[in-house]
């Protein structure tokens, strides 16, 4: 099997981040920044191509356009964004880092693992039932009002189902895991995402077969790239199916005063 281009996997990831849209948002490209605004008027800019004489003004620029919505505004810089002191120049700004993530990349070419699902009982997710559950595990691991989880969820499964696919993993007939995968329009990417799984069955494989599932729903649908963050436990569970680091990802916050 031919080595993962590296490189190449980072220009795909910069290519997807720069022009992807979310079926909750809105997409405004503001120069060289790309700004994904919420019904709240919360932005997040994932994606920016800067350098030392603009950083500063297109910084300013978003803070301004926050302010006049009273709005939040998250700031994803990537450990190849520009310029290099972009992290810093954000803080001198007012924004504050929340977090950082690895962003792992997948070319489904160089799948190492066979993507089954035998071992651990993993299915699709689709009746109300099993999305409730669902909510439920995610409001215990990450906080939130389940009701409000489980009625975004549903929503999005009625009104643009091919833009997720929710998964879930059963012990003795109960859904004690979960995961989702993300679609997007005449995109040749896809996103793992919201794995969480309730502590007493942890360390079972579950994650594992939830990665299988997704990859192999993911190849169904023709994709060719899977991006996800990684924890320090999920990363080497990744790598196994042939995953690669690409960057690090820091998320910064700016609130109005």
């Amino acid at each position: 099997m031919a080595s993962v281009d590296e490189p190449a996997l980072r220009a795909a990831y910069d290519g997807f981040r720069r022009t992807v849209s979310f079926p909750d948002a809105q997409r405004v490209e503001a120069g060289a920044v790309v700004l994904h605004l919420s019904p709240s008027g919360d932005g997040a800019i994932l994606y920016s191509d800067l350098n030392e004489e603009t950083a500063d003004a297109a910084i300013r620029d978003q803070i301004e356009e926050a302010r006049i919505r009273q709005a939040a505004m998250e700031w994803v810089a990537y450990s190849h964004d520009t310029p290099p002191d972009l992290p810093q120049r954000l803080e001198a700004h007012g924004f504050t880092a929340t977090g950082s993530e690895t962003i792992l990349v997948l070319d489904l070419d160089h799948l190492y693992v066979p993507a089954d699902t035998t071992g651990p009982d993993v299915r699709k997710v689709v009746s109300p039932d099993e999305v409730a559950a669902i909510a439920a595990i995610q409001q215990q691991i990450w906080g939130g009002d389940a009701g409000n989880i489980a009625e975004r969820l549903a929503r999005r499964l009625a009104e643009a189902p091919d833009s997720i696919g929710l998964f879930a993993a059963f012990v003795d007939g109960r859904l004690v895991s979960t995961a989702q995968i993300t679609y997007y329009p005449v995109h040749s990417f896809a996103s793992l995402v919201r794995s969480a799984t309730l502590p007493a069955y942890r360390r079972r494989g579950l994650y594992t077969a939830l990665v299988a599932a997704r990859i192999a729903a993911a190849q169904d649908r023709g994709i060719h790239y899977l991006d996800t963050e990684a924890s320090a436990l999920s990363r080497p569970i990744l790598e196994r199916f042939g995953f690669r680091p690409i960057a690090e990802a820091t998320t910064y916050v700016w609130e109005p005063s």
